[in-house]
């Protein structure tokens, strides 16, 4: 192995033998959390889940060099594997903050959904950019999905646990991202050297070690309860509820929609106006696909979905009626 791969090579041991301990603490975790504490070792799955998705990446990275792939190809596939590192987090943190109402199906109908998001997003960044800028603006969205979903992760062990140390971690590895970004990737602005680049990465091995131990103290401890943490809301999206403002609603689109074109025919230079009405394009083409992918969703979760809404769950629950028991006459 070249001593400049010894970097990813330290990451991809870290992750490897993480994720083997964890097979072994799943058991455990399985045998002490039953019934409505079920959710606790389907959150741990999530995290070997995400750790596995570490693994198919920096395996990539580790094995780069030999793929006969183009570089941007690579840097694409590496920040798709962080991508789906970050969604499988955010699916952890559902199962942390929802408790024993959130399952399996529900994960992977949302899990799915986020996955489509953010498949159209980028393809949007592919077709209306050249591929250098759609890279740079790929990695700039990873960053903020890598680091806002360890932080969602530790908050979610807050509200669960009332206990501070992965939410503390979770800002610690998500301020590490822009740098592991750049010690990662290879297209960049920019050479970072070699010494850097490789003392970031072990650097991020061993912020792993820390993670996975931070993660292992705080899930083992049993929770005081499997509620739902996050409140269901009864309300629902009504058009009747704008009628009294619906004058104002209008108004306020034409002036910004006047606003829009006096700044394309007056500030705009000509030869702008053709990339410009392309990008409108594209943009109102992905953002129909994403409000088709949204409807379908909704549509499913009325269909499919109901009985797993706590607020209709309850309202399907007999309750039986309780005794009416005459009133007692006053003896005089």
């Amino acid at each position: 192995m070249h001593p400049n791969q010894s970097g990813a090579a330290a990451n991809l041991s870290v992750c490897v033998a993480a994720v083997i301990c964890g097979f072994y603490l799943l058991r455990k975790i399985d045998q002490n959390f039953k019934n409505e504490l079920r959710f606790v070792s389907r959150a741990y799955v999530c995290w070997l889940l995400a750790w596995m998705a570490w693994i198919a990446t920096w395996a990539m990275i580790l094995f780069a060099p030999k793929l006969p792939i183009s570089t941007s190809s690579k840097d694409i596939l590496n920040l798709a594997g962080s991508d789906l590192h970050a969604v499988i987090l955010i699916l952890c943190y559902f199962f942390l903050t929802r408790g024993s109402t959130y399952k399996p199906s529900q994960a992977l109908s949302e899990g799915t959904f986020l996955a489509l998001i953010l498949s159209v997003g980028y393809a949007a960044l592919y077709v209306g950019f050249a591929r250098d800028t759609a890279l740079t603006l790929h990695k700039e969205w990873g960053l903020v999905l890598g680091a806002v979903s360890n932080i969602l992760v530790g908050w979610g062990f807050l509200l669960r646990y009332n206990t501070r140390i992965m939410l503390v971690m979770g800002f610690i590895y998500g301020f590490a991202q822009p740098a592991a970004f750049a010690a990662v990737l290879t297209t960049q602005g920019h050479t970072v050297p070699d010494t850097t680049r490789i003392a970031v990465q072990i650097v991020m091995a061993a912020l792993k070690i820390l993670l996975a131990t931070s993660f292992t103290i705080c899930i083992l401890q049993r929770p005081s309860s499997a509620e739902n943490l996050v409140r269901t809301s009864t309300s629902s999206f009504s058009l009747k509820a704008l009628e009294p403002q619906m004058i104002f609603i209008i108004i306020q689109s034409f002036v910004l929609l006047s606003l829009f074109g006096i700044f394309l025919t007056i500030l705009v230079p000509t030869e702008y106006l053709y990339p410009v009405e392309e990008g409108i394009k594209v943009a109102g083409s992905f953002a129909t696909v994403i409000l088709f992918i949204v409807a379908v969703f909704s549509w499913m979760r009325k269909r499919f979905g109901a009985d797993t809404d706590p607020s209709k769950v309850a309202s399907k629950i007999d309750v039986e009626p309780k005794e009416d028991f005459p009133a007692k006459k006053l003896e005089p």
